[in-house]
């Protein structure tokens, strides 16, 4: 939808146990991201020692479940008219 007011709308439509479960869904997402974020400092930390004491390149790769791609791939399915079991559930838990 885009505009907080209609998203706020639809979020109080929708049934209590949807609720709860986005709002899980986000604290999960939340503490996932502030877990990886906390481990940045050390990282940086490691990766320069390994660059100037040993001279050594390093590359650091940020992982994610690749969430982002699955609700591309979803909302790409519905704007086909296609429904899956599969986007039932992932409808159900994002």
């Amino acid at each position: 939808m885009g505009n907080l007011t209609d998203d706020v709308f639809v979020f109080c439509l929708q049934s209590s146990s949807v609720k709860w479960a986005q709002f899980w869904g986000s604290h999960q997402r939340f503490f996932r991201q502030m877990l990886l974020s906390a481990k940045v400092p050390h990282l940086a930390k490691l990766a320069l020692e390994h660059v100037h004491t040993r001279n050594m390149a390093v590359v650091i790769g940020l992982q994610s479940t690749g969430e982002s791609n699955i609700g591309q791939a979803m909302d790409q399915m519905a704007a086909n008219g296609e429904v899956s079991l599969f986007s039932f559930l992932y409808g159900q838990l994002y």
